[in-house]
């Protein structure tokens, strides 16, 4: 059985991620508030469309109903006490002018990211619960195929690559400084998590990361299991199978090795393989020893959607630890791009970290 936070369980709630996928069909334990004691707080999510469907049930029912619901206690918990929650994007001052005067989010390839078992610690944990399966349930006979079959998918990784802009709930953090912001040279913008959500739409999804390798909870090895087990043959070939495996690689995404667990992550994802919805093109950034390919996230236009502007969204701005930025130069700068309310976000962090020495 799973433990889950309160977001996990408003995302199931809401339907508002793609990441809430990674409850469905399973068993989880919903951690206790003040207003629910041990009896109640086990909840058994079977798929998502259900657990919509109950909390829109519960919001109609009389008060002495909802007050006996442990699912309308989670809703109405969730939706009646939310914080104001900032997600924090740690990087250099290049990225930060192209964010600021530009309006434009690069998604970079998840693959070439920090993780060298991006993607391929989900699958490859996925193909061994699948296998564990096959095993107990005596179908061995299948058990090389399941492998082959992963194995060929996986070579094709890059096609299945998605791209992200990352970002952390902790705010002016040492470990985010010198992993992503330049080791503390560069900036971190903080943005506004209920408004990013707002944005999301499409094959664009926000997704909290989970930290794990065990998958034998997760619904895609029972769905896996069930496709195999009922052909009388391998079937490779069939549609259901791929539409697993192309489940199971935009899932991948939101799974990291556990020794990332600190970094409390949450991804601004695309999948470009899984829509043609996604209609933006790739562009190219050349630099001395190579070219990387990432996706331009037009900002000013998603905003504009919501009637709302790029510095609504921008919470703070913070000037990295070892930064030689001026605050009046980037308030300046701040001006001149005509985010007027920006230059009045700016902090100096407080982190002390070591400045590189010379």
């Amino acid at each position: 059985m799973k433990e889950v936070t309160w977001s996990r369980i408003e995302a199931v709630i809401t339907g508002r991620t793609r990441n809430a996928l990674a409850l469905r069909g399973s068993r989880v334990r919903i951690p206790p508030t003040p207003r629910q004691n041990a009896s109640r707080q086990v909840c058994i999510f079977y798929a998502l469309g259900r657990v919509r469907k109950f909390a829109a049930k519960a919001a109609r029912a009389p008060r002495n109903e909802k007050e006996q619901s442990p699912l309308f206690d989670c809703s109405f918990s969730i939706m009646k006490g939310r914080r104001q929650i900032m997600l924090y994007h740690y990087t250099g001052f290049a990225a930060f002018d192209g964010i600021i005067r530009c309006g434009e989010l690069r998604l970079n390839n998840i693959l070439n990211m920090n993780d060298a078992a991006e993607m391929r610690l989900f699958m490859n944990g996925i193909c061994k619960a699948v296998v564990e399966k096959l095993h107990v349930h005596g179908e061995d006979e299948k058990i090389r195929q399941i492998k082959d079959f992963f194995h060929k998918e996986m070579a094709e990784e890059f096609h299945y690559s998605a791209y992200a802009a990352c970002f952390s709930k902790y705010r002016d953090d040492a470990a985010q400084w010198e992993r992503y912001g330049r080791s503390g040279q560069g900036v971190c913008i903080a943005f506004r998590e209920s408004l990013m959500q707002k944005m999301m739409g499409g094959v664009v999804s926000l997704q909290e990361v989970y930290y794990q390798e065990d998958m034998r909870d997760h619904h895609l090895v029972d769905d896996f299991y069930q496709v195999i087990h009922e052909a009388e043959q391998f079937p490779d070939s069939l549609p259901e199978l791929q539409e697993l495996m192309n489940e199971a690689w935009v899932q991948s995404a939101a799974f990291k090795h556990p020794s990332f667990a600190s970094e409390q992550e949450f991804r601004l994802v695309v999948s470009p393989f899984i829509s043609n919805e996604f209609t933006v093109e790739p562009k190219y950034h050349v630099t001395p020893v190579r070219i990387k390919k990432y996706y331009p996230l037009d900002l000013k236009r998603m905003c504009n959607r919501l009637d709302m502007h790029i510095s609504d969204l921008v919470g703070e701005i913070i000037i990295g630890p070892t930064s030689s930025q001026s605050l009046p130069i980037l308030q300046d700068y701040l001006e001149d791009c005509g985010q007027h309310t920006l230059k009045n976000k700016i902090s100096m962090s407080d982190c002390p970290l070591r400045r590189p020495s010379s």
